[in-house]
């Protein structure tokens, strides 16, 4: 991974920023910029997949999961708890604090993907450890699909309201598309209006992606013939009018606003984020 400062200069200068740096993992996947200067990468494959017999190349390296920063890249600590082995595709952090990870594949299977919600340590945190939990205890992982997952989507706010999330699968033509509307806990089929997608008869979308442009969303595939991998092509589809994403998500929430007191006998910090909620033990 590189980082670079000088963007705005004729030629830019990078920095590598994972050498020496405590992590396992030897090739990334995915990668997401959060707030106060986490960042997050997910483990992934080494090599292009149209170098494998099945579009799942094995890594010579460690699938090892996931890494995080919060200093804006510079330094960088494997993220505890996620299971390894899987090859990670997409990352998103929620307006809860917590993170949406996909996987394609696994290490040693190539069908066993899927998605998974992480949430952060938020009691018994110890004084000075990180908000995104690279050193402060391992996070609560949930697997919530076994679809193997080749993007996430954060649909458009509506009224200041997040939540409405879009998946994009692969290998699996009649489930391309599936919505969540509670922050990534739950998915379902996104089915278009006259049933599943119409890909070519025989054809395995294997590279998907998906993008929200006013009221349609486009959705588009690399795909390859179940009887012949070699066999390429590609399709896009558009859904038009009747995908309103505002109207996915849930109606907002009432305003409210909760005070805590924080016990005399507990030496607290300030978050740097406000996800980081429940930082302190003790009575309130």
């Amino acid at each position: 991974m590189w980082k670079s400062t000088t963007l705005s200069n004729a030629v830019p200068s990078w920095e590598n920023v994972l050498d020496g740096q405590p992590v396992t993992c030897s090739a990334i996947g995915a990668l997401h910029v959060g707030s106060s200067g986490q960042v997050y990468a997910g483990c992934g494959g080494s090599t292009s997949s149209e170098q494998g017999v099945d579009w799942n190349v094995l890594n010579s390296g460690d699938w090892a999961g996931l890494m995080a920063s919060r200093d804006d890249g510079k330094t960088w600590a494997m993220l505890p708890g996620f299971p390894p082995n899987y090859y990670v595709t997409a990352i998103l952090e929620t307006e809860q604090g917590s993170l949406v990870v996909s996987s394609q594949s696994h290490l040693w299977n190539a069908t066993d993907g899927g998605i998974w919600h992480g949430s952060p340590p938020t009691v018994g945190v110890a004084v000075g450890a990180t908000c995104a939990g690279v050193s402060g205890g391992s996070w609560d992982w949930t697997r919530v699909s076994t679809r193997p997952t080749f993007t996430l989507l954060q649909l458009p706010m509506n009224e200041g309201v997040p939540g409405g999330l879009l998946a994009t699968h692969a290998r699996l033509p009649q489930h391309t598309v599936s919505i969540s509307l509670d922050h990534g806990s739950t998915w379902t089929d996104l089915a278009g209006a006259g049933g599943p997608m119409g890909w070519k008869d025989g054809a395995v979308p294997f590279y998907t992606c998906a993008a929200v442009v006013g009221e349609s969303l486009v959705v588009a595939g690399l795909t390859n013939q179940r009887d012949n991998v070699s066999a390429t092509d590609s399709a896009f589809f558009v859904r038009y009018n009747d995908f309103d994403p505002p109207s996915l998500l849930p109606p907002p929430l009432p305003h409210a606003l909760f005070l805590a007191r924080i016990p005399t006998n507990t030496t607290a910090i300030v978050p740097d984020r406000v996800t980081c909620a429940t930082l302190f033990s003790g009575s309130r």
